[in-house]
């Protein structure tokens, strides 16, 4: 393609500059282009991170350890060059620390049910007749 040899070169420049512990932005700012949709700025799982990078950047970004910035990487929309934060390790929380969500998520749940319900018998008891015609 046109250009490829430009922009990996721009995005080997990025990655050289990370490295050499420029900021982010200031990176971003000189090498990169426009973000059509920015990451959030909190952790996702893989399979939400997938829908933002596509599945050869989520390979790269997996290969990486905290702190590491990745050479460049081809996908169907250019060249990336990705810097690994932080990663969480898998796993379901403590019970404690998610005790408020679980309990609302129930309370939810529950008003859902019983909505369901008393909408059901209402559907049950009611007598709907159809006019043939509107008077």
């Amino acid at each position: 393609m046109p250009g490829d040899a430009a922009a990996r070169a721009r995005a080997a420049r990025a990655a050289a500059r990370l490295r050499s512990g420029e900021p982010f932005e200031v990176v971003r700012a000189a090498e990169g282009d426009p973000e059509p949709a920015p990451l959030p700025d909190a952790p996702l799982p893989d399979a939400k991170l997938v829908d933002y990078v596509g599945p050869t950047v989520l390979a790269a970004a997996l290969a990486l350890q905290p702190g590491d910035v990745s050479d460049p990487v081809r996908s169907s929309t250019g060249f990336h060059v990705v810097e690994l934060v932080a990663r969480e390790p898998d796993g379901v929380p403590p019970f404690a620390d998610i005790r408020d969500e679980v309990t609302a998520e129930a309370r939810r749940r529950a008003g859902d049910d019983a909505l369901r319900a008393y909408l059901d018998d209402l559907r049950a008891r009611a007598s709907i007749e159809i006019a043939p015609t509107l008077p």
